[in-house]
């Protein structure tokens, strides 16, 4: 716990701090691929310290598991106190610890710092798929030289798509392929998951997609620059690789239809809800109101729209309900709520910051609750609530109210984008090999640590 704590204090010290010259910087990606960087790694707990607090500090530790190169059974290692990037341990106190030498005298900083429990599962290597079996599931992000994974009902994995990458994944109509999107589009084919197609996107990433045609070569896209302002998300249909922007720039949340794509524009005191037409790029205002919004999710049958208002000050936030045909609203006041997820066209669940959720009927009628879930990367399947957690992999809950069940595979911080396959799409021929992480990593992490700060 006192690691976390210890991560977390940096972290926002590097945020206040991360216009001033010298500041730290670590940028993390799947910690297989920081696992892979590193001469040595080890889990160990603190016995000494030594120095002084604001300079150099020494730490022995006790060598529990050498989980790469060798080691002996007692190491030390230094911080430079003055670094931004010096972390500060306790005696007793267990850590894991990625070395950039294999042998000492060993200098170590915030950048080299992990979980035990993320390092052991760094060092595991991806499962191999089982080549066949409905798929339920599609997981998207940086796996190495794999950027999808296809699980059936259980979690069980059936297989990986080599060569594409992307965090946004939609299943095209027909639930025979499917479109992953990071800076180009990928058509992959769900009964081998190979990738049968790549457009190329007008920006550098893409926040959501929505495959329009069985085949995958009409879809629509939410794309950006890394680095630009949230005003600068455009939205584009491709057709077979034509690029045709549609001319919104989109400043809050974005929900792609088979249609209509609905975007909300919102300042921090009003906002408002606008269906863009694909074919004819005609607009239509569906709701306007109090606050900024938070998220927005369209229902199975795209008949309604969910979304969350923030007051732009202090109170409830707004959960709403608008008709996509009507434009009729309903909203509800509720407190500590994250983004909705449709159960079906005519529930959605609500997770709070909390041990529970909500269940709501399409006019907000409460009817039922569930375990919460953590994070907004969530999906629905087989009568479970599946979602993504950092350092967790993959977790399920069943909707009436089993406890967490983490499933087999762990992703850590690969898994970037999720959607159910509706009816499911049966893989027959997909690869039995895993991704290999010496195949070059995905997601590279890139580190600034060990510079002085200034004084």
């Amino acid at each position: 716990m006192r690691l976390l704590v210890t991560l977390l204090t940096a972290f926002a010290a590097l945020l206040a701090g991360a216009g001033s010259a010298g500041a730290c910087s670590c940028v993390g990606g799947d910690p297989r691929d920081r696992l892979s960087e590193a001469r040595a790694a080890l889990i160990g707990t603190v016995t000494e310290e030594r120095g002084d607090p604001v300079a150099e500090r020494t730490y022995r530790l006790t060598v529990e598991e050498t989980v790469k190169g060798r080691l002996p059974e007692t190491i030390e290692i230094s911080t430079d106190g003055r670094s931004s990037c010096g972390i500060d341990l306790e005696a007793g106190q267990r850590v894991g610890l990625l070395l950039r030498r294999a042998s000492g005298p060993y200098e170590v900083g915030l950048c080299d710092l992990m979980e035990p429990r993320d390092l052991e599962a760094a060092a595991r290597p991806y499962p191999a798929g089982a080549g066949a079996g409905t798929a339920r599931l599609l997981v998207a992000g940086a796996f190495h030289d794999a950027g999808l994974a296809a699980l059936d009902d259980r979690g069980r994995l059936l297989g990986w798509a080599f060569g594409s990458r992307g965090d946004a994944v939609d299943v095209c109509p027909g639930g025979r392929r499917a479109v992953q999107a990071g800076d180009d589009v990928f058509v992959i084919r769900l009964r081998d998951l190979a990738v049968v197609a790549r457009w190329e996107l007008p920006d550098q990433a893409a926040g959501g997609v929505r495959c329009l045609s069985r085949s995958g070569d009409r879809l629509a896209a939410d794309t950006f620059d890394y680095g630009a302002r949230p005003d600068r998300r455009r939205l584009v249909v491709l057709d077979e690789g034509r690029v045709r922007d549609l001319g919104v720039r989109a400043s809050a949340a974005v929900a792609l239809g088979t249609r209509s794509a609905y975007v909300g524009t919102a300042g921090s005191a009003q906002y408002r809800l606008v269906a863009l037409d694909y074919a004819s790029g005609r607009r239509r205002v569906l709701a306007e109101g109090r606050g900024g919004l938070g998220a927005l999710a369209l229902a199975p049958d795209e008949r309604r729209l969910a979304f969350v208002a923030v007051p732009a000050r202090r109170g409830p936030s707004r959960l709403g309900v608008v008709s996509t045909g009507t434009g009729s609203v309903r909203t509800r006041e509720l407190r500590r709520l994250r983004s909705p997820l449709w159960l079906s066209s005519r529930r959605l669940a609500v997770p709070r910051d909390g041990r529970r959720g909500d269940i709501f009927d399409v006019t907000l009628r409460r009817r039922g609750s569930l375990p919460s879930w953590s994070t907004d990367l969530a999906a629905f399947s087989g009568g479970r609530v599946w979602w993504v957690e950092s350092g967790a992999g993959l977790r399920a809950r069943r909707v009436r109210g089993a406890s967490p069940a983490p499933v087999l595979i762990d992703y850590l911080g690969g898994a970037r984008g999720l959607t159910a396959v509706p009816g499911g799409a049966r893989v027959t021929a997909a690869s039995r090999r895993a991704p290999s992480v010496s195949a070059g990593a995905a997601s590279a992490p890139t580190s600034a640590c060990g510079r002085r700060a200034s004084q």
